[in-house]
């Protein structure tokens, strides 16, 4: 279980108020000079915020996780979901092999139902196949988020 230190209450109120890159970029400078970006709880609402709730600041949160030390399956999961929302679809799958070479964090259902709907999106058969034989390697095929999107 994660617990809060005294500041980490505020920088996460501000990410809620958070409507612009800009804005965010100041709460992140003072998540770095408070030596909070460290905190995997913390990289991950960061993240979770730049890539899921604010327009046009994708490429901020690519680097936000390039620079993140070992990121977990919440990360990952996160920007595949960012990118497979957004004009790069296949960028998702880079993101997914990135994560099955080097993470040590194992896929979970969540990052399958995200990777299928990336490979829909890019309409690619052959790649949805792939997928569903890793989900399979990895006892995610009955699971219902992976299961439904396999149909």
């Amino acid at each position: 279980m994660h617990t809060m230190s005294k500041t980490e209450p505020l920088c996460l109120s501000l990410l809620n108020i958070c409507k612009n890159l800009t804005t965010f970029k100041q709460i992140h400078a003072n998540v770095l000079k408070l030596g909070l970006e460290s905190d995997p709880f913390i990289a991950g609402k960061l993240l979770h915020h730049c890539a899921i709730s604010l327009s046009d600041s994708l490429d901020y949160a690519c680097r936000l996780f390039r620079y993140t030390p070992n990121p977990d399956v919440f990360m990952h999961n996160t920007l595949i979901r960012g990118l497979y929302e957004s004009d790069r679809p296949q960028n998702s799958l880079r993101v997914f092999i990135e994560m099955m070479r080097k993470s040590f964090s194992p896929p979970d259902s969540f990052t399958f139902a995200f990777i299928v709907k990336a490979a829909a999106n890019l309409r690619s058969v052959r790649v949805g196949i792939q997928l569903h034989c890793q989900a399979l390697v990895h006892g995610l095929d009955t699971h219902l988020f992976v299961g439904d999107d396999f149909d």
